[in-house]
């Protein structure tokens, strides 16, 4: 599909997992593109959040935790380091 990430063409709770590498940052709207990420995922489905310390909207990780949270994401893990890390959430 080819779509605006903050109007998916898909149903609700369809997808076990989304996936964001080095793009969260990119997306004018975040906090709409993560509530229909939410709305998309399988209930206990899991959103991979990854940026690489090159990109040059790189947040933190903890900047990235509270954003994800704060659209009814529960953190799960995180993995990796400065440069590059992945942060998991479930819905």
């Amino acid at each position: 599909h080819v779509a605006s990430a903050d109007d998916l063409p898909l149903a609700d709770a369809c997808m076990d997992r989304g996936f964001l590498v080095t793009v969260l940052t990119e997306i004018p709207d975040q906090g709409r593109a993560l509530d229909e990420i939410r709305r998309v995922l399988k209930p206990g489905g899991v959103l991979s959040v990854t940026e690489e310390f090159l990109d040059p909207d790189y947040p933190f990780a903890s900047e990235t935790v509270r954003m994800v949270t704060r659209h009814g994401f529960r953190f799960a893990n995180k993995s990796g380091n400065f440069w590059v890390y992945t942060v998991n959430f479930t819905k």
